[in-house]
């Protein structure tokens, strides 16, 4: 009797991740390596995007402080901003 021993799981008790991973169905691994080969589920269509200007987050937020150049900033921001290329 040590305090190990107390805190000890019986042999047939589960511990750890053996435990949390009990509940799994068992895996059919001829199966598995099976579709191992198969090409994976083709993606979805993309979903729709909201067709905006490329600067509207600069024109939803306030002018810069005078320390980082106030509303010259935020108009060379914006000129950086529609130079960009449209994808």
């Amino acid at each position: 009797g040590t305090d190990a021993d107390a805190e000890a799981p019986d042999a047939g008790e589960r511990v750890g991740t053996a435990r949390v991973l009990a509940d799994l169905p068992a895996l059919d691994i001829p199966s598995a390596i099976d579709r191992f080969w198969l090409p994976p589920v083709p993606l979805p269509a993309r979903p729709p995007t909201l067709d905006a200007p490329v600067d509207l987050l600069l024109r939803q937020l306030p002018d810069p402080p005078p320390a980082l150049g106030g509303e010259e900033t935020l108009d060379a921001l914006s000129d950086v901003y529609r130079s960009l290329p449209r994808d």
